[in-house]
């Protein structure tokens, strides 16, 4: 029933270490096997430590992220050893000193239209230079400025995909991989099997913030189970599939391959699951979208 459990470390949520602990035991039981800590992890004391800890006991592969300047904190050399997969957050506008060490880490690369210069120069350097494993590309058309700045970003980074098989990927729309480049991007997400857990033990969906949704504190006391039959948002995101999808990706021909992406982005957008990707979207209100790619029977 459930394959995985985001927890959020976000600012202004208070550690529950009974309650969190209680939310993995019942994931646990529901099948969870994967845990991926986001946000400002290890700020939070030796309490969230002590969850790290227990993961491997619980058959929990543990995977998350970490800022580039707390990568050389106490805290985070103390639970490194116990991640599977750990990411640094980096800014290619931004030097990465040269005593942080990224040898065989994942980089989560927040590019903007201010540090696409730089985008492929970093990218070498990181890789061949500081040899970090993969480099994992966000980007947005907001973020970019405009539809056309951000489909130059795309043509960059499959050029960097061609230079680099296999260790450069992003959350890009199949419409603009084109078939070779499929494998830097991801096919429908899982979003049925995942949970977002908050550090007090509120459930959401993936990576729904409190600023979208704050779930009723009569959840607080129920079972996971019950919650992820009770909870509205968790029910809506749980019970999406893409003949469901409305939009632009509902006439797209990769509608049942790509889904929207990542319907947790279409919400934090438009309030609603089914809506299509902010980026097809706003590409195709912009007369961008590939026409070859659109089906005229939704």
């Amino acid at each position: 029933m459930l394959t995985g459990i985001y927890l959020r470390c976000d600012v202004g949520t208070k550690l529950n270490m009974d309650l969190v602990e209680r939310r993995l035991s019942e994931a646990v039981e529901l099948g969870a096997q994967s845990l991926r800590i986001v946000g400002g992890a290890f700020d939070k004391g030796q309490g969230l430590l002590r969850i790290v800890r227990t993961c491997p006991d619980r058959g929990i592969r543990i995977s998350g992220d970490v800022e580039v300047r707390d990568l050389m904190k106490r805290p985070v050399r103390e639970a490194a050893e116990y991640f599977d997969e750990l990411a640094v957050n980096v800014d290619p506008s931004l030097l990465v000193a040269e005593d942080v060490d990224v040898r065989g880490l994942i980089l989560n690369v927040t590019t903007t239209d201010q540090s696409m210069d730089q985008l492929i120069p970093f990218t070498r350097r990181m890789i061949e230079v500081r040899e970090a494993k993969l480099l994992k590309f966000s980007a947005n058309i907001l973020s970019m400025g405009s539809p056309h700045t951000y489909l130059t970003f795309v043509e960059r980074l499959l050029t960097l995909a061609d230079e680099y098989p296999g260790q450069i990927y992003a959350l890009l729309p199949w419409v603009l991989t084109g078939i070779d480049h499929l494998k830097i991007t991801r096919s429908v997400c899982n979003y049925r099997g995942i949970i977002g857990l908050f550090l007090d033990g509120a459930v959401t969906a993936c990576k729904i913030g409190r600023d979208k949704y704050d779930p009723p504190a009569s959840l607080f006391r129920l079972p996971l189970m019950e919650v992820l039959q009770l909870d509205p948002l968790v029910r809506g995101i749980r019970s999406l599939y893409p003949q469901h999808l409305t939009g632009i990706c509902a006439q797209c021909i990769f509608r049942d391959y790509c889904g929207n992406l990542c319907p947790a982005r279409a919400f934090n957008m438009y309030g609603d699951f089914a809506c299509s990707f902010p980026d097809c979207q706003i590409l195709h209100d912009a007369g961008l979208f590939p026409g070859e790619c659109m089906n005229v029977k939704p």
